[in-house]
C-alpha cells in the first residue's frame, strides 16, 4: 500500500481544524439536551491529540445541533464514521486501528458509540534526504538537516513531514535558490509491515546574489541612505538582510512607508538589483502633552521635531516642560555618524529653573555629545559646561564647570509597555577640574539597576538599587545639579520629593556628596490589566554615613495602552517622613 504527499492534503488541513471534543474518564462526547437527535461518544483513545482530532473528522456529531436531523440521515453519517476515524488517525502513524462502532436508541434519540484501540503506529525504516546544488555549502542547510524533526525508528507522524519539507522549501526561498527543484517528495506507507520510507530529493540549483540598490525619494542624498545599507553588490541573496534594511529606514524615522522590491522576476543572469521606493514623512511634528505627578503636580509640555533639517539627515529637537517646580527648555541637533544606525552626534542646551521646597536653582548648560550603540549597550559620551545659581547654606552662588562625562546604560524587556521580564543597568562617570573653565573639582560614580522577574503567570518582583558617591575639593562650591537628594515617587515612597538629604542650621536640605536607595516590590494581578502590590522602600543622601529612612505601602497599577499607571499609599517611618503620602507615576517599568 503506498501513499504519497499529495493524498495527505485533507488529513494535514484537518490538523489545523479548530473544534474541542468534551472528555471524562477518557471519552469524548457532544452532551445531549431535550429534543437533540444524537449523542456521540468516543471510547479508548488516551492520546488528547489524537481524541480531538477523531472528534473534529466525525461529521455525525454536527447533527448533535440539528434537531430536524431524520433517523435515515443520522444512519448514513454513523456508516461513515469508521473512515473518518481510519483517516483521522493516521496523521499521528496509526493504520490499523480497531474500531467497534454501535448506533442505539436512547430515549426519544441516538446514542452512537466508537470505541477506537489505534494500535501501534508505523515507524520510520527509511530516511532518505538528499541535497544537491549551491545550497551543500550553506551553513544553514547544514543545521537543518543536523536536526531534522523526522528519526528512523520514531513513529511516523505526519506533521513532522510537513515540518521537514517547509523548513527546506523555506530557506530555499529566504536564501535565493530560485531555481530549486524538488526531484522527489515521497512517503510510501506500508502497514502490514509497520513502516515508512520517507523520501526527499531537493536540488537548489545556484545561489542569486544581491546587485546595485537605488533608492527612490528626494528628501535625503543616496550617500547617507547607503549608510543604512548592510547589503553590498555580490552578496548572496538573503530576505533576513532585505528586511533589516526596511526596518533601519523606518527605524530613521524620515519616511512613513519602505517598499524594497528584489524580486526572482528581477533577476540579470543570477544578480537582483534592489529598487527602495520610500515615501517621506511630514517634516515637523508638534506634541503637547498634559498631566500630573506627585512630586511635580500639575505639568505640561510642548515639543517640536524637525525630522530633516537638511539633505544630510540631520535632525533638530527642542522640549518645553513646565511644572510647579521645575521648568526646563532643551533643544538638541543630531547630526548621523558614519553608521547612522549604531552612532550619532549632538549638540544640545538646556535651561532649568527649579524652585521646590528643597532646591531652588537657575542652570544654562551647552555641550556636545556622541551615542553609541554596541549590541544591547548604549555609551553616551559629552562635554558640557554649565553655569549654575544654586543656594548653600542659604547663601546665592553662581559656579561654573566644564564637565565630561560618560554613560553606560542597558536595558533589555520582553516587552517595553507590559514587562513581565526584564532588566536595567546603568553607570555614569563625570567630572570636572578646577583650572580648565571651572570653579571646582570634583569627580562622581553614580550606578543603577532595575530587575523584573516573573514569579508565576500573575506575579512580578521587582527590585530597584541606586548608589552613587562624589568626591570634590571644595563641598560648599558643589552645585545641587551635581549633588545627591533622596525621597519621592521614584526613590523612596512615603517622603516628599527630595526631603532626604543633609540639612543646614535653618533645617533645609541641602544634598549629600553620597548617595544609597533600594526598593523591592512584589505585584499581583487580580483581574485584566489591573494589578495591586506592596513594596518597601529604603535609603539615604547624605555626607558621611547614611542614615537609612524606611517607606513602605500599598498600590494599584493599570495596565494602560500608553504604559502602566501607578498609584502608591506609602509611608515614612522615619522623619521626615509622612503618616501616609499618595504617590502617582505614569511610565515604563524599566
Amino acid at each position: 500500500m503506498h501513499h504519497t504527499t499529495p493524498g495527505w492534503r485533507r488529513v494535514a488541513i484537518a490538523l489545523l481544524l479548530t473544534g474541542s471534543a468534551a472528555t471524562a474518564h477518557g471519552q469524548a462526547s457532544t452532551p445531549g439536551k431535550t429534543g437533540v437527535p444524537v449523542e456521540v461518544v468516543i471510547e479508548g483513545i488516551e492520546d488528547e491529540r489524537l481524541r480531538v482530532n477523531v472528534a473534529n473528522f466525525l461529521s455525525i456529531r454536527e447533527l448533535a445541533s440539528k434537531p430536524e436531523a431524520t433517523d435515515s440521515r443520522i444512519a448514513w453519517e454513523h456508516r461513515k464514521a469508521e473512515e473518518e476515524i481510519r483517516t483521522a488517525l493516521q496523521p499521528f502513524g496509526y493504520y490499523r486501528p480497531t474500531i467497534q462502532a454501535s448506533l442505539e436508541r436512547d430515549g426519544p434519540g441516538w446514542r452512537a458509540t466508537y470505541r477506537v484501540t489505534p494500535g501501534t503506529p508505523v515507524r520510520v525504516r527509511t530516511l532518505d534526504i538528499q541535497l544537491s546544488g549551491a545550497a551543500t555549502g550553506d551553513a544553514s542547510f547544514h543545521k537543518l538537516l543536523k536536526n531534522l524533526p523526522i528519526h528512523v525508528g520514531e513513529a511516523f507522524e505526519h506533521e513532522h513531514w510537513e515540518k521537514l519539507k517547509s523548513g527546506i522549501t523555506g530557506l530555499i526561498t529566504e536564501h535565493g535558490y530560485f531555481s530549486a527543484q524538488i526531484v522527489m517528495s515521497e512517503v510510501r506507507v506500508d502497514p502490514a509491515a509497520g513502516s515508512a520510507d520517507v523520501h526527499l530529493h531537493v536540488d537548489s540549483g545556484r545561489r542569486y546574489r544581491f546587485g546595485e540598490t537605488t533608492f527612490h525619494q528626494t528628501i535625503l542624498k543616496d550617500e547617507v541612505l547607503r549608510r543604512y545599507n548592510r547589503i553590498k553588490p555580490g552578496d548572496p541573496y538573503d530576505a533576513a538582510a532585505l528586511i533589516d534594511l526596511q526596518g533601519a529606514l523606518a527605524d530613521a524615522d524620515y519616511y512613513q512607508s519602505v517598499e524594497i522590491e528584489a524580486g526572482p522576476d528581477r533577476a540579470e543572469g543570477d544578480t537582483i538589483p534592489l529598487d527602495v521606493r520610500l515615501r517621506p514623512r511630514l517634516r515637523d511634528r508638534w506634541d503637547f502633552g498634559l498631566g500630573y505627578g506627585t512630586d511635580t503636580g500639575p505639568r505640561g509640555r510642548i515639543g517640536f521635531k524637525e525630522r530633516w533639517v537638511n539633505d544630510l539627515g540631520h535632525k533638530f529637537t527642542s522640549d518645553l516642560r513646565v511644572s510647579q517646580i521645575k521648568t526646563t527648555l532643551a533643544a538638541e541637533y543630531l547630526i548621523p555618524g558614519n553608521d547612522p544606525r549604531l552612532e550619532q552626534y549632538s549638540i544640545h542646551s538646556r535651561a532649568d529653573y527649579e524652585d521646590s521646597t528643597t532646591v531652588e536653582n537657575r542652570l544654562f548648560l551647552i555641550g556636545v555629545g556622541q551615542k553609541l550603540q554596541a549590541g544591547d549597550w548604549q555609551r553616551l559620551t559629552a562635554l558640557d559646561w554649565q553655569i549654575e545659581r544654586f543656594r548653600y547654606f542659604d547663601t546665592p552662588a553662581d559656579i561654573m564647570l566644564l564637565i565630561p562625562s560618560v554613560t553606560f546604560s542597558r536595558s533589555t524587556v520582553d516587552d517595553s509597555l507590559r514587562v513581565y521580564r526584564g532588566e536595567r543597568l546603568s553607570l555614569q562617570l563625570r567630572g570636572a577640574l578646577e583650572p580648565i573653565l571651572s570653579d571646582n573639582t570634583f569627580f562622581q560614580v553614580t550606578a543603577g539597576v532595575k530587575e523584573v522577574w516573573p514569579l508565576g503567570k500573575d506575579m512580578r518582583l521587582l527590585a530597584r538599587f541606586d548608589a552613587g558617591t562624589t568626591w570634590t575639593s571644595d563641598p560648599e562650591q558643589l552645585p545641587s545639579s551635581v549633588r545627591y537628594y533622596a525621597g519621592g515617587d521614584t526613590s523612596i515612597r512615603g517622603y516628599e520629593y527630595q526631603s532626604i538629604g543633609p540639612r543646614n542650621d535653618r533645617d533645609k536640605v541641602i544634598g549629600g556628596r553620597h548617595m544609597l536607595v533600594g526598593s523591592i516590590e512584589l505585584e499581583h494581578r487580580v483581574v485584566g490589566d489591573w494589578s495591586v502590590a506592596a513594596f518597601v522602600d529604603a535609603g539615604d543622601a547624605f555626607e558621611r554615613s547614611p542614615s537609612m529612612k524606611l517607606g513602605a505601602g500599598i498600590g494599584v497599577r493599570w495596565a494602560s495602552p500608553i504604559g502602566p499607571i501607578r498609584l502608591d499609599l506609602a509611608h515614612g517611618f522615619d522623619e521626615p517622613g509622612d503618616a501616609f503620602r499618595i504617590h502617582f507615576t505614569l511610565g515604563p517599568d524599566l
